[in-house]
């Protein structure tokens, strides 16, 4: 009975570790500063990880990406992950680590295309209609005015901090205004997601103290 609790509390201690959060400027890394040979961020695959235009001590570079998860906590869980990754600190690039990926303002992002009617293109949110044309692009529903459209689809990027680094892609840099368009280009349920790990964490961790409590009870 009490080997089956400690196995219990062991694998609720695991869930809870792999949703931990690295220490700031670390982070587990497939890949950094490197220049894509192919479509962009092809070779950033794999759950909990993103594709970004490189975070450099010169600023946001718009040649070379990083990939990077800063889901696991510390070097063990990254390489228990993925064993060919590189677990970065804040020693590391010197000094200037792996800094928390910068965002686009409030408001704004870097759009391959929005507003596309799937009607008119079918194949909108299509990895090589969305995804490959830019650093953490993907398709979404329509985000509008009037709000959420089903039947047309955006394919945006919150990864750009700057117009000059969307239009470096080619893209289109969308802010409050745009194209009638007073609210800009707003966060998505990805948000959400975020905070429901956080909180499958709180409850895992909760749960093994509760469950460790009753077995060293009785």
């Amino acid at each position: 009975m009490l080997r089956s609790c400690i196995l219990l509390v062991n694998a609720l201690l695991l869930i809870g570790s792999v949703h931990a959060k690295a220490l700031d400027k670390s982070c587990c890394a497939k890949y950094y500063g490197e220049e894509p040979t192919g479509a962009a961020c092809a070779d950033c695959d794999g759950e909990n990880f993103e594709c970004r235009p490189s975070h450099q001590p010169a600023g946001i570079s718009t040649t070379s990406q990083d990939c990077v998860s800063f889901t696991y906590a510390d070097e063990t869980a990254c390489k228990a992950a993925c064993s060919d990754c590189t677990w970065l600190d804040s020693s590391s690039n010197d000094g200037y680590g792996c800094p928390a990926t910068t965002t686009s303002p409030e408001g704004s992002c870097c759009a391959a295309t929005y507003g596309t009617s799937l009607a008119d293109e079918p194949n909108a949110c299509d990895q090589s209609y969305c995804a490959d044309k830019g650093n953490g692009l993907f398709c979404r529903d329509s985000h509008q005015q009037a709000g959420v459209d089903k039947t047309s689809k955006d394919c945006v990027s919150f990864e750009y901090a700057t117009k000059a680094a969307c239009t470096a892609i080619g893209a289109t840099w969308i802010s409050p205004g745009w194209n009638g368009l007073s609210v800009g280009c707003a966060f998505n349920d990805a948000q959400f997601v975020a905070a429901a790990k956080s909180h499958a964490h709180s409850l895992s961790m909760l749960s093994a103290l509760i469950i460790a409590v009753l077995c060293f009870s009785l």
